[in-house]
């Protein structure tokens, strides 16, 4: 995995560590902004274990 994507998914981590124990509007809007990259990252992981299992 390339530096910045290791990044992104310990950011993904600390938000979803974040909204598990925080209850704070402004956080929660910070972090929503934050969803559609990491839903790109985990697409990415998805392809790339998929192309893994099939060699």
């Amino acid at each position: 995995m390339e530096d910045d994507k290791a990044i992104m998914a310990l950011e993904m981590v600390n938000d979803h560590n974040l909204t598990v124990h925080t209850y704070n509007e402004e956080l929660a809007f910070k972090i929503h902004k934050n969803l559609p990259r990491y839903n790109n990252l985990l697409t990415q992981w998805v392809e790339r274990m998929k192309e893994k299992v099939m060699e």
